[in-house]
């Protein structure tokens, strides 16, 4: 379990880096909390080349297009779809997420 301080800090990189406030972490979160991607604790690094395909994806004309994303559990398909679509709402895109 990380100490208090040390997750202080990993949350105020998080402000910083995201320029948002969002909630603050529970007072003493548990382990899975660090894990949820919403949380971006780690700061998402690589899958160029999957952005790239899923920009063009988010290009093209067709009506009704599903782009699928698989893999593994923990691989990071979520906070990759995540990314991608931060990017896009950075260039007035309108989006849209639904909660399961």
């Amino acid at each position: 379990m990380l100490t208090p301080p040390v997750a202080e800090l990993a949350w105020r990189h998080v402000v910083e880096a995201t320029g948002a406030h969002p909630e603050p972490p529970p007072q003493d979160p548990a382990p899975t909390w660090w894990l949820r991607s919403e949380n971006e604790v780690v700061d998402f690094a690589g899958r160029t080349q999957e952005q790239d395909i899923l920009r063009a994806w988010c290009d093209t004309e067709a009506p009704g297009a599903i782009a699928l994303v698989t893999g593994e559990g923990g691989q990071g398909k979520t906070r990759l779809a995540q990314k991608v679509l931060a990017d896009r709402q950075a260039e007035a895109w309108w989006v849209l997420q639904i909660a399961r």
